[in-house]
């Protein structure tokens, strides 16, 4: 079986496998979760950084700010120097939904990982950073 073939599918279950571990868990709906750890990740973020971070259009964001916003899981306000800029940022409501998605997240790796000594999974890294690196340099060539 072809390398790139194998990973890709192995991707995908593992992220089957965590969306079946996890649903039901959350409030939100597992595909939104990398919109909320993105937020997370900065102090605050305007919604075309978010889309661009995790490159997705604008209007599919908003539909996961409007769902968070509605939870109370972010806040949005105007910026001060453009009225049509909206910053989000994570409520403390959001960060423990995190908390508990994070927790999830490192008992599966711990499951998945268990066995694997430290050197081979330096490798894993070294190697995923790799191929994400080459990967970046293929979308900037378009």
């Amino acid at each position: 079986m072809n390398d790139i073939l194998f990973f890709v599918l192995v991707a995908k279950e593992l992220q089957f496998t965590f969306k079946k571990r996890i649903s039901g868990k959350l409030e939100i709906p597992v595909e939104s979760l990398g919109v909320l750890m993105a937020i997370r990740h900065k102090a605050s973020m305007i919604q075309q950084e978010i889309a661009d971070t995790l490159k997705k259009d604008k209007s599919a964001i908003l539909r996961h700010i409007n769902l968070f916003e509605s939870q109370g899981l972010i806040t949005r306000s105007n910026t001060a120097n453009d009225k049509r800029m909206n910053v989000i940022q994570i409520t403390e409501r959001g960060r423990q939904l995190l908390v508990s998605a994070d927790a999830e997240l490192d008992s599966l790796s711990n499951f998945l990982f268990d066995g694997v000594s430290k050197s081979d999974l330096d490798i894993y890294g070294k190697v995923l950073t790799h191929l994400k690196n080459k990967i970046e340099a293929i979308s900037q060539k378009k």
